[in-house]
């Protein structure tokens, strides 16, 4: 009776070992694998739509975010420059509203 509690005591043991070793492979070694496999599978779907974004960046003679925004620069600095025209001719020419204003 007395060895076969001792037999049991070590079954006990023993299991108890297999199970914090099965524990410490799957925290250590599968739970980090599985993690990173999750990650490369997520940036495999996600990789597309970034390409397909930076393909947006980069100008083809119009049809990309890039060259719209570079557009808008161009005419936004054609108004400026249409504008400054404007003050330095306003500036210059008193009568520009049809009222003489050189004698007030």
């Amino acid at each position: 009776m007395i060895q076969l509690s001792i037999h049991f005591g070590a079954f006990v043991v023993g299991l108890g070992a297999v199970a914090y070793a099965l524990h410490l492979i799957w925290v250590h070694l599968i739970k980090p694998i599985h993690t990173v496999v999750k990650a490369l599978v997520g940036f495999a779907e996600v990789y597309p739509v970034l390409e397909e974004i930076a393909h947006e960046f980069k100008p083809n003679n119009g049809n990309t975010l890039r060259d719209q925004v570079d557009m808008l620069n161009i005419r936004t600095s054609n108004i400026e420059g249409s504008v400054e025209k404007l003050v330095i001719i306003h500036q210059n020419d008193n009568t520009w509203d049809g009222v003489d204003r050189r004698d007030t």
